[in-house]
């Protein structure tokens, strides 16, 4: 704790010196058994951290704020990061999820789309959302990329036809966020 790690950090490092013990116990020739002792080591306790969410009157500004921009996009490019985050406010999916979405990641099934997501771990699921929230955007977003001539499978990239920047993403909510005085 000296070093100024946080707790999570000085945690990772025990897990990870209780499974190099581990396997040293396990794969010794002389069977000598550490780990009696290196189970002994506890991990320190975290504070519970408060999730900190928007109000209804700060969802609101978000949500007009990016339909407005969603609205007035004329470019494939200003187009993808105000629609990543309006996929990201109504559905709750990680923004690494929702970047790495491609066209046949929405499957329809009733009057919503069922969303194919690869999650942590490379986990399959599902997320879904109303097609009458997400249609009229999602077409605006092919025509675009078409336009664009930067048709793909996966539906937010770069002009180089790479995958979206994370960080990109994270600074245009960050500004978006401080536009609104949120």
């Amino acid at each position: 704790k000296q070093k100024g790690l946080s707790n999570n950090t000085i945690n990772l490092h025990i897990a990870t010196i209780k499974h190099f013990f581990k396997y040293i116990s396990e794969n010794n020739t002389d069977y000598i058994d550490i780990l009696s002792n290196i189970d002994k080591i506890k991990k320190i306790k975290e504070k519970n951290k408060e999730i900190v969410t928007f109000t209804s009157l700060e969802w609101e500004r978000i949500y007009t704020e990016l339909v407005r921009s969603l609205d007035k996009a004329k470019s494939y490019n200003r187009y993808t990061k105000p629609f990543a985050l309006f996929l990201i406010y109504h559905t709750g999916m990680r923004a690494d999820e929702v970047l790495h979405l491609k066209k046949e990641s929405f499957e329809v099934e009733d009057d919503v789309y069922k969303i194919k997501i690869k999650g942590k771990g490379n986990k399959e699921r599902f997320n879904y959302i109303s097609i009458d929230v997400v249609e009229e955007y999602l077409d605006k977003l092919y025509k675009l990329q078409k336009k664009a001539g930067l048709e793909n499978e996966y539906l937010f990239i770069t002009k180089q036809l790479n995958i979206m920047n994370y960080v990109n993403l994270l600074l245009y909510n960050h500004n978006l966020l401080k536009k609104l005085q949120i």
